[in-house]
């Protein structure tokens, strides 16, 4: 292994990791999520939500409640205001 990618640690543990933190960003961008939690926080693991509320500190709350790692955990406040970009 080259000596600069040491510290990611063992590649297709990497590979994987990326698979699953893609899957679960692509879950946010289904509209389903948008109707069923709008204006709430909404937590994703292994592409599926795992816990939503009204607070942050609820949602974080009720993840470590159920161990769930923070390293492979999306938390997104849903709202259905567009957003503009300037690139």
């Amino acid at each position: 292994m080259d000596k600069d990618l040491e510290g990611f640690g063992d590649p297709t543990e990497v590979w994987k990791g990326l698979i699953d933190f893609s899957d679960s960003v692509h879950a946010f961008s289904e509209s389903e999520l948008l109707d069923q939690y709008l204006h709430e926080w909404v937590a994703v693991h292994d592409r599926k939500v795992v816990s939503h509320a009204g607070s942050f500190d609820e949602v974080l709350s009720m993840v470590e409640t159920e161990n769930i790692p923070r390293e492979s955990l999306i938390i997104r406040y849903v709202n259905d205001e567009q957003r503009v970009l300037i690139l």
